[in-house]
């Protein structure tokens, strides 16, 4: 009855295809928007709805969400459109309330933050993969036993045949073991110079003034001490390793004001040494030699000087320790086995410093070193050093650079004049190994 009119307008007012179009655009809109289909539909979801034991606001579709999570019916309508409508966002509803709404559609959950990963999204059906077709059995070869009759390895009785698991703290942790290896010509130290030791193998210049005799002193040292041998971890800042070290230097005394500068004396030292590292403890384990001689101009000017044969064959055992990278404190003892000129066995050293490892970079750091020394031929006498300033560190070795002034008081530094006694101050430029 309602299409009869419009029927008669579209034949009347639209020949041709036209009208054809118009008459399907007419059937179509009126099949979709039928009072008998609308009404179906708003009877359904208003069954549905009343017999919800919870009440809930109808036509909407986050109640669609809610009813199809507690397994409660919903119209086949919501049913079928369930996916498409998890897409959509409701503008009746405030975000609170969407985001304390469960829904079944983990995309969804995802693009609002419901849930933290797309690991908890499942696949749908559609893009579950095809199932692989079975692979047919491998043919048995000519004298083989069938697998039912194969006897397996009993690995409780043979434990060698077990194999060994192995967890991934085991894999991490191995992996960050050092590596121990041979190496020639380390370019480090183990065992490091004392700063403030006065017989340490060093490039050194220092212009002093003996407060006692009243007369300005060059100690000059021309020396060094490098590792010819390692074991054990490589590297510049290694914490276990065995290295052997030699050292020599040659410390020469010289009279500035006197005619061309003459030498006074010079002290001889060489050694071989041993040394081990653990952490932040040292150790060293050696010999060293050290011979005292006069100059040949100091003995023309002076005649009456008496010389003497100072000389020290000694053992040496020591060690250190480091703290926050910047302090160390360290000991010794030697023993002298052979010895002439007034020389006495034993002999003592120990002290402490500090020069922080930030001095690798241009600007530098300072330092302080303070170094005590203990010979028995002085008795209870001993002989401290101190000396502080502005230092540098090379970062592809243990070599230092450093600029300050220094302090003595005790025996004298010239063996030769072993039985006397001097204060000096001054400073200079020291170059360590």
């Amino acid at each position: 009855m309602v299409l009869r009119p419009l029927h008669i307008l579209s034949t009347q007012s639209c020949p041709g295809a036209g009208r054809a179009v118009l008459l399907c655009l007419m059937a179509a809109f009126f099949t979709c928007f039928s009072p008998d289909a609308f009404c179906q539909s708003f009877l359904e979801q208003w069954n549905v709805h009343s017999a919800s034991p919870e009440p809930a606001r109808r036509g909407t579709w986050l109640d669609d969400l809610r009813r199809r999570n507690e397994g409660q019916p919903v119209s086949p309508a919501s049913e079928s459109d369930a996916g498409r409508r998890d897409e959509e966002v409701s503008e009746e509803f405030p975000l609170d309330a969407f985001h304390n709404a469960p829904t079944s559609n983990p995309e969804t959950r995802r693009r609002f933050g419901l849930i933290s990963s797309m690991d908890e999204i499942e696949p749908s059906q559609d893009e579950l993969p095809e199932a692989a077709e079975p692979v047919p059995p491998v043919p048995e070869m000519p004298g083989q036993l069938p697998a039912s009759e194969l006897e397996l390895p009993n690995y409780d009785d043979k434990p060698e045949l077990r194999r060994e698991i192995i967890t991934p703290g085991q894999v991490f942790r191995e992996a960050t073991q050092p590596c121990y290896d041979y190496q020639m010509l380390p370019g480090s130290l183990l065992y490091r110079s004392y700063l403030a030791g006065e017989k340490e193998p060093r490039m050194q210049f220092l212009q002093m003034y003996d407060m006692k005799s009243d007369r300005r002193l060059w100690e000059a040292v021309l020396g060094g001490r490098v590792g010819i041998f390692r074991y054990g971890e490589l590297g510049l800042n290694a914490q276990e390793a065995f290295q052997l070290d030699l050292e020599g230097a040659v410390f020469a005394r010289v009279l500035p004001d006197e005619p061309s500068a003459m030498l006074e004396s010079s002290d001889y030292r060489a050694g071989l040494l041993g040394t081990w590292r653990f952490g932040n403890a040292a150790y060293k384990a050696g010999y060293y030699h050290v011979s005292s001689h006069t100059g040949d101009e100091f003995l023309l000017a002076n005649p009456g000087f008496n010389r003497i044969n100072y000389v020290r064959d000694s053992l040496i055992v020591g060690t250190s320790r480091d703290f926050a990278q910047a302090f160390r404190i360290y000991g010794e003892i030697a023993y002298a086995i052979g010895h002439q000129g007034g020389a006495m066995p034993w002999e003592l050293q120990f002290g402490g410093e500090y020069m922080p490892a930030m001095s690798t970079g241009l600007k530098g750091a300072p330092f302080a070193a303070i170094n005590s020394h203990y010979r028995e031929e002085f008795g209870s006498r001993l002989g401290v050093n101190f000396n502080s300033g502005w230092g540098w560190q090379s970062a592809e070795s243990s070599h230092r650079l450093r600029l300050g002034l220094d302090l003595y008081s005790g025996p004298s530094l010239n063996y030769q004049r072993f039985d006397q006694y001097e204060s000096l101050i001054g400073g200079g430029i020291w170059f360590d190994f």
